[in-house]
C-alpha cells in the first residue's frame, strides 16, 4: 500500500513537470514566432521607408525646387504613377504600413555647422516615417532621418558691368563702382519725379476721316496682361450723319499697325455709327488678350455708309506728347497717334498724346482719360493745388514745381507762394515763393523752388500742395490748368493715382477746401540735385539652357528703411532657340498662379516655384525704390538651375 501511494505521487509530480516544461517550450516557440513576425514586419517597414528615402533623392535629382518647395514641416506622400517620383498627398499606404515624408529647413551657424543659425536654402532635412500596428495597442515605427543637398546644379550669375549691360534700364543705371552693380539712376534735378508731370496744354482733332482711305491709329504699350472686351475713344467731331466706322486692336509691326485684327478668330473689333461728339464706347466682337509691355494699335477706319466732307468723324488727341501713363506717370515711349491717308500703305506719326480707354473683362481699365484741360485763376483768396496720399514708401523731397503762366500780358501784382501742408497731422511743412511776377510769362512753364531743408513725407499720410497769391487781382492772375476726365468711376480709377490724388481748391484762403476726383493739376517733386530717382526697374537679358530653374539669390545694399528691392522672373517653354512664349506675367515665388504684386524679397535665397519646371529660358526684373537721397544697390544675382 505504501509503494502504491508513492507511485501515485510520483505520477502527479511527473505530470506537473511535463506541463511546466511543455508550457515553457510552447512559450518559447510562440515567442520565437512572434519575434520572427515582428522582425519580418520591421524588415518590410524598413524597406518601405528605404524606398521613400530613395524616392526623395530621385526628386532632388530631378530638380531641387521640386523637393525644397515642400519644406513646410508638414507630412507628405510620394507618387510615381507617371513613371517618376513626385511629392503628392499626405501619406502612402501599403499593406498595413503608412509612410510619410517631411522636408524641413536646415540652419547653420557661422562656421557652417548644422544647428541654430541662418537658413541654408540648399540643404534639407528629410524624415521618412513608416508606422503600423503590430497588435491591438502595440504601435510600431521605423524612422529614417538624413540630409539632402543641392549638389548637382549650374549657376547663372551676373555681377560684372559687362553682364549687367546686356539688360534694359528704366530709371536705373549700371555702374562699375565695385566691379559692376545696378542702382537707381542719378536724379540731378531732372528725369522722372514724384508727382503728376502729365500735361494737356491743348486738344484737337487728329485729322478729318472724310474718305475711306484715311485711318487713325492710337499706339500704346499695354500696362497689364489682361483681356479687352471694349474700347473707348473721344470724338472731337461727329460731322453730319456720319457713317459707320470700325474700331479694333492690331499688333505692332515696326511701329506701324500689323494690318490684321487681333482675337482668336481675328474679330477683335466692333463697328459703331456715332451720333454725337465726346466719348464713344465700342464693344468688340470677340475679346483680345493683351500682354504687359507689348505695343499695340487701336485702329479706327471707315466701314460702311456715305463718307465725305459733310459726313465723317475726327478723333481727339492732346498736346504735348507726354509719353507717360497718367495713372502712375511711368514712361510709355511708344505712345503716339499715327495717321494714314492711303489705307495703311504708309503711316505718319503725329507726335501727340492719344486719348483712349481699354475696358477689361475683369471690370478694370487702362489708358488716358484726360480729354480736356481747364485753365483756372490764382489770385486773392483763390488757392489751387492737389491733395494726395503718399504711397510706395516714405519719401524725402527737397523742392517742388508747378506748371504756371500769366493770365494776360500784364504781370501779376504779387509773388506766387507754394505751401505744403500735412493734412493727416494738420501741420504746415513749408511755404516758399514759387515765382515772382517777373519770372512768369504768358506761356505755361515749370517753375520750381527748393525748400529750406529736405522734408520727410510718410507713406500713407495725406498732404496738400497748393499755390496762392493773395496780393494779386483777377485781371492779372496767375493760371494753372486742370486735367479733366468724366466724373465716372472707370476714368477716376486711371487718372493720376486714382482717388488717392485729386485737384483741390479753396475760394476762401484755405479755410475750406473742395476736392474733385475727376480732375488733377500738374505738380512735381524733382529728385534732389546729386540724388537719385525715386524708383526704377531693370530687366535682364535672357538665359536659355534647357534646365530646371531651382532658386534665386542676390546680394543687395539698402541704405535704410525707406529703400526697397524686389525681384520677379519670367520663363519660357520654347526650346527652339528663342524665348517666344514667355509666361503670362512677371511673378515671384507663387509662380504663374500669382499676380503682378508677387515678388522675391529675400536675398539669401528663395525657391522658384516648380510650375516653371521644364521651361528653357529665364529672365529677371528688379524693382528698386528709394527716397531720392540715396539708392539701393544690386551687387550680384544668381539663378541656380539643374542642367538637363
Amino acid at each position: 500500500m505504501k509503494e502504491k501511494g508513492q507511485s501515485l505521487i510520483e505520477i502527479v509530480i511527473a505530470l506537473g513537470l511535463f506541463v511546466i516544461i511543455a508550457g515553457g517550450i510552447m512559450t518559447l516557440a510562440l515567442g520565437a514566432l512572434i519575434s520572427e513576425r515582428q522582425g519580418g514586419e520591421i524588415t518590410q517597414a524598413t524597406l518601405y521607408s528605404q524606398e521613400g528615402s530613395e524616392a526623395t533623392q530621385s526628386i532632388r535629382d530631378q530638380a531641387w525646387n521640386k523637393l525644397a518647395y515642400y519644406d513646410d514641416g508638414a507630412t507628405h506622400g510620394l507618387d510615381n504613377s507617371s513613371g517618376i517620383w513626385d511629392i503628392a498627398g499626405f501619406d502612402n499606404s501599403w499593406k498595413k504600413f503608412t509612410r510619410t515624408v517631411e522636408v524641413n529647413e536646415v540652419t547653420r551657424d557661422a562656421s557652417g555647422n548644422i544647428g541654430a543659425g541662418v537658413n541654408d536654402i540648399e540643404t534639407k532635412e528629410i524624415v521618412v516615417n513608416t508606422d503600423w500596428s503590430f497588435a491591438l495597442g502595440r504601435s510600431n515605427q521605423v524612422a529614417q532621418t538624413f540630409y539632402l543637398t543641392n549638389w548637382n546644379r549650374g549657376l547663372w550669375t551676373q555681377t560684372t558691368e559687362a553682364e549687367f549691360n546686356t539688360g534694359t534700364t528704366n530709371n536705373t543705371q549700371v555702374t562699375n563702382d565695385s566691379g559692376g552693380e545696378v542702382k537707381l539712376a542719378a536724379g540731378g534735378g531732372g528725369g522722372d519725379t514724384y508727382g503728376n508731370s502729365f500735361l494737356v496744354e491743348s486738344t484737337g482733332g487728329i485729322n478729318a476721316m472724310n474718305n475711306a482711305n484715311k485711318w487713325t491709329s492710337i499706339r500704346f504699350t499695354a500696362q497689364n496682361t489682361k483681356t479687352v472686351e471694349a474700347l473707348r475713344v473721344y470724338l472731337d467731331r461727329e460731322q453730319g450723319n456720319s457713317p459707320t466706322y470700325r474700331y479694333g486692336l492690331q499688333a505692332d509691326s515696326g511701329g506701324d499697325p500689323s494690318g490684321t485684327w487681333l482675337g482668336g478668330t481675328n474679330n477683335g473689333y466692333g463697328d459703331l455709327k456715332a451720333t454725337s461728339d465726346e466719348w464713344q464706347t465700342v464693344s468688340l466682337n470677340e475679346t483680345v488678350d493683351l500682354t504687359q509691355g507689348t505695343t499695340y494699335h487701336l485702329i479706327i477706319q471707315h466701314q460702311s455708309g456715305q463718307i465725305n466732307n459733310g459726313k465723317y468723324i475726327d478723333i481727339r488727341q492732346s498736346s504735348p506728347r507726354n509719353q507717360r501713363i497718367p495713372y502712375n506717370n511711368t514712361t510709355d515711349s511708344n505712345s503716339n497717334v499715327i495717321w494714314t491717308d492711303n489705307s495703311g500703305s504708309s503711316w505718319v506719326a503725329q507726335d501727340t498724346q492719344p486719348i483712349y480707354v481699354l475696358e477689361y473683362n475683369d471690370a478694370t481699365f487702362e489708358g488716358n482719360p484726360y480729354y480736356q484741360n481747364t485753365e483756372i485763376n490764382i489770385y486773392s483768396t483763390f488757392y489751387q493745388g492737389e491733395i494726395f496720399t503718399l504711397s510706395g514708401g516714405n519719401k524725402t523731397v527737397s523742392s517742388v514745381g508747378f506748371y504756371v503762366k500769366q493770365k494776360t500780358n500784364a504781370e501779376p501784382q504779387a509773388d506766387i507762394i507754394v505751401t505744403l501742408h500735412d493734412v493727416t497731422n494738420d501741420v504746415q511743412l513749408a511755404s516758399k515763393i514759387l515765382a515772382t511776377p517777373a519770372d512768369v510769362t504768358p506761356a505755361f512753364a515749370w517753375h520750381e523752388v527748393n525748400f529750406d531743408s529736405p522734408i520727410a513725407l510718410t507713406d500713407g499720410d495725406q498732404y496738400r500742395i497748393y499755390i496762392h497769391s493773395s496780393g494779386t487781382a483777377i485781371g492779372q492772375a496767375y493760371q494753372i490748368f486742370t486735367l479733366d476726365n468724366t466724373n465716372d468711376a472707370s476714368d477716376n480709377g486711371i487718372n493720376y493715382l486714382a482717388t488717392n490724388s485729386t485737384y483741390s481748391f479753396s475760394n476762401n484762403s484755405g479755410t475750406n477746401w473742395t476736392d474733385n476726383n475727376n480732375q488733377d493739376v500738374a505738380f512735381r517733386f524733382p529728385p534732389s540735385a546729386g540724388g537719385y530717382q525715386l524708383s526704377g526697374t531693370y530687366e535682364s537679358s535672357d538665359f536659355g539652357p534647357q534646365a530646371n530653374y531651382n532658386l534665386l539669390k542676390w546680394t543687395q545694399t539698402l541704405p535704410g528703411p525707406a529703400y526697397d528691392f524686389k525681384v520677379q522672373i519670367k520663363t519660357a517653354p520654347d526650346s527652339g532657340g528663342s524665348p517666344g512664349a514667355w509666361s503670362p506675367t512677371w511673378c515671384g515665388p507663387e509662380g504663374e498662379d500669382g499676380d503682378e504684386t508677387d515678388y522675391f524679397t529675400d536675398p539669401n535665397g528663395e525657391i522658384i516655384n516648380p510650375d516653371h519646371i521644364g521651361d528653357n529660358w529665364i529672365k529677371y526684373k528688379l524693382t528698386l525704390t528709394g527716397d531720392g537721397a540715396n539708392t539701393p544697390v544690386l551687387e550680384d544675382i544668381t539663378v541656380n538651375y539643374k542642367p538637363l
